[in-house]
């Protein structure tokens, strides 16, 4: 490439990528990864165009364009996602964290509003820690814990807690074998669990199953709320009266879901969409 400007390597890009990529997602791809090599934001990037690249970027962009190719998440190869307005460390230990996700905690935001002083939260499969440090960051004076089973997760969650200035507590822990720790009482319990079924796999992205964590996404075909379950009894013995439960789920089993908490004697069960109208989130309170 002898004329490196920006608009001859986003060429040279989208002709490296095609056809693995469609033209919609090429542009964003190149956007994400020029903020990320050249520091450039969106805006400059359309406004200078003849911004001269460096060689060390141009083997930035061969290498992200090898990775690419391989169907490596964007996230993965920049090593960090945006969540709610917050940065979020991440690597193939954690879930990249998704904007439907970000919903999630808007609703439990909005149900406390300015009642959040000493609340505790905690939540349960935290990966790269996005919800539950979303929640502190928003949430006046709340007491945060992040819950995994994954030792390597956690340490990602205590990066991004130290890098956005939170200070919650950690727990190393089985949920499927709740019984077995001690949990203090809380007023939210919040959980974004495995609920993608095996039978899935088939349908999904190379992306998705290539590269995130098989044991944060998959659950058996012959028991999909296995982790809705868990979560459930733990809560019902964790919740303080009138503490509130909310779960991203799978949109396939919403009414499942549903029912399994009102079995478990929780009351106000609630199904939630997303803005894409899909039935994401499960909401339900302690009595």
């Amino acid at each position: 490439m002898h004329n490196n400007n920006l608009h001859t390597i986003q060429q040279y890009f989208s002709k490296q990528l095609q056809p693995a990529y469609n033209a919609q997602a090429l542009t964003q791809l190149f956007s994400q990864l020029t903020t990320h090599i050249t520091q450039l934001s969106k805006v400059q990037q359309l406004t200078e165009p003849n911004y001269r690249v460096t060689e060390s970027q141009i083997n930035s962009y061969n290498k992200a364009i090898a990775q690419l190719l391989q169907h490596k998440p964007i996230q993965y190869i920049i090593g960090y996602e945006w969540f709610n307005g917050l940065k979020f460390e991440v690597n193939e230990h954690t879930l990249i964290p998704r904007p439907e996700t970000e919903e999630l905690v808007h609703y439990i935001i909005n149900k406390y509003k300015k009642n959040t002083a000493n609340l505790n939260c905690i939540d349960v499969g935290t990966g790269s820690g996005c919800i539950g440090i979303s929640l502190y960051k928003n949430m006046h004076n709340a007491n945060v814990t992040l819950c995994d089973i994954s030792s390597e997760a956690l340490a990602i969650a205590k990066k991004n807690a130290l890098q956005n200035n939170c200070t919650v507590e950690y727990l190393t822990t089985d949920i499927l074998n709740w019984e077995q720790y001690h949990w203090e009482s809380y007023d939210v319990v919040v959980s974004n669990p495995p609920y993608v079924m095996e039978q899935e796999k088939l349908t999904m992205h190379a992306n998705v199953v290539n590269y995130e964590p098989h044991t944060a996404l998959f659950v058996p075909n012959n028991d999909p709320l296995l982790f809705y379950k868990a979560i459930g009894a733990m809560a019902q013995v964790t919740l303080k009266p009138q503490g509130l439960l909310c779960v991203e789920i799978n949109e396939a089993l919403a009414t499942e879901t549903a029912e399994l908490f009102t079995q478990l004697n929780f009351t106000q069960v609630t199904v939630i969409c997303d803005m894409h109208g899909k039935q994401r989130f499960v909401s339900a309170v302690k009595l």
